[in-house]
């Protein structure tokens, strides 16, 4: 028996198809400091940045953890929907930015909440600029 999107489609409804979806991605991520251990939700994130040979996360509270995962393999993790790799070093959350600047039309300095600035690199700018519309 073949399955088709439509059919799919037709056998669940779109809350059930949305729900099976977000079961892909995390909904937390763990840090270690010292003796004790963070649960730091997913909804909480601003951005993962790579610093000093470690993957870290930025919260809304502008409190930073080390995370034992590559940039690389945080991207399958993630909603695409809500985070995006900016640059080699960034992962951004969608409700992280504060403001754009256009440099050039093919480069963006982003303000994140915190008034901190990041780049997207040129080879990321198109895909960016879709991502945000969605």
């Amino acid at each position: 028996m073949a399955f088709t999107l439509q059919s799919i489609h037709d056998s669940y409804s779109n809350e059930e198809i949305s729900d099976n979806l977000q079961s892909l991605y995390k909904s937390r991520f763990l840090s270690k400091i010292n003796h004790s251990i963070f649960s730091i939700p997913v909804t909480d994130i601003l951005y993962f940045s790579f610093e000093d040979h470690n993957t870290v996360i930025i919260t809304k509270s502008y409190r930073t953890f080390v995370i034992d995962y590559s940039l690389e393999n945080l991207v399958s993790f993630l909603n695409p929907k809500h985070f995006f790799r900016i640059n080699r070093k960034v992962i951004l959350h969608i409700e992280s930015i504060k403001k754009m600047n256009l440099l050039s039309k093919s480069r963006i300095e982003i303000v994140l909440n915190n008034n901190e600035k990041q780049i997207v690199s040129r080879s990321k700018t198109s895909a960016f600029k879709t991502w945000l519309e969605y």
